[in-house]
């Protein structure tokens, strides 16, 4: 494995070891990768880069405010989704003190990509809201999930729910986290019968003895019934990513709770399976480290 290309997420206003990169999105009309920078301020939550001139690192950054109710002035921007010439961002707004974290509500930043501006929200139903996908054949019609208090068990301010982003309008969750049974926050389309939902769950204390939920997995779900079809996953102590490949195979990366083994988890690694719907194996390509991301190349 060799590493290309590493192309610093940051400038001289805004340096690259505090930018917190989360989600990216690459045009395909242009050379433009537009990066979410969650450990940035509103005037650079969003940074654009250009994969023809990658020693440039941010080339420009697009303003997203905060919101009022999150003191830290981080918009806190994690998943990017498109759709006819608009790119949407998902809005966390969380606050650290000290040990605790507060949330403010769950937005959708809204982005022109003809000017590279930000031209308003979509307030959500729920809080912490951590991934987007198109519902139907219509790409203004999306699902999206929201974790809202990752240290507590369900309490129906985060579920699944149904966004019109024609209409910039949430239409309220078709699946609260109380129904789920547990705080989701990753969505994985596969076909109009078929999504895998990463959910968090197990509240355990980490290794300062704050009580978090210590444990993810992964479960198919129909979002025409809004039936869960089972588990895909066993119990995971961390699960980064949940991604079909285009050889339409489940990728899932998993990693420990508070960077230690438990045998009760599974193993760290990358676990790859049909998407079908069944459960997945239990044994994990060893990548030697946490799988944190995955991209696929056609």
């Amino acid at each position: 494995i060799t590493i290309e290309e590493d192309i610093a997420t940051g400038s001289s206003e805004a340096p690259n070891t505090v930018s917190s990169p989360y989600g990216f999105w690459r045009s395909d009309t242009s050379s433009k990768i537009y990066v979410t920078l969650a450990g940035n301020d509103g005037a650079h939550a969003l940074g654009i880069l250009d994969e023809a001139t990658p020693d440039a690192g941010v080339t420009r950054f697009i303003d997203v405010p905060a919101d009022a109710a999150d003191p830290d002035g981080h918009p806190e921007l994690s998943s990017l989704y498109a759709c006819d010439g608009t790119l949407y961002a998902l809005s966390q707004s969380y606050t650290y003190a000290g040990a605790d974290v507060s949330y403010a509500e769950g937005r959708i930043a809204v982005i022109d990509l003809k000017t590279d501006t930000f031209s308003g929200f979509i307030t959500l139903a729920g809080k912490n809201p951590g991934s987007i996908v198109q519902e139907a054949d219509d790409c203004h019609h999306v699902l999206v999930a929201t974790s809202s208090d990752l240290t507590a068990p369900p309490d129906v301010t985060g579920g699944i729910e149904r966004v019109d982003l024609a209409a910039r309008a949430s239409q309220g969750f078709i699946a609260r986290d109380t129904y789920l049974q547990w705080r989701p926050f990753v969505l994985t389309k596969v076909s109009a019968k078929l999504i895998y939902v990463g959910m968090y769950f197990d509240p355990q204390p980490d290794a300062t003895g704050k009580i978090v939920l210590g444990a993810a997995k992964v479960i198919a779900w129909n979002p025409t019934t809004l039936t869960t079809l089972g588990d895909a996953t066993g119990k995971a102590g961390f699960i980064n990513f949940v991604e079909l490949g285009t050889d339409k195979q489940l990728y899932v990366g998993v990693g420990t709770f508070a960077g230690a083994p438990d045998s009760t988890k599974l193993a760290q690694g990358l676990y790859v399976g049909k998407a079908d719907g069944s459960l997945l194996g239990t044994t994990p390509i060893d990548l030697g480290d946490t799988p944190s991301a995955i991209a696929f190349q056609k």
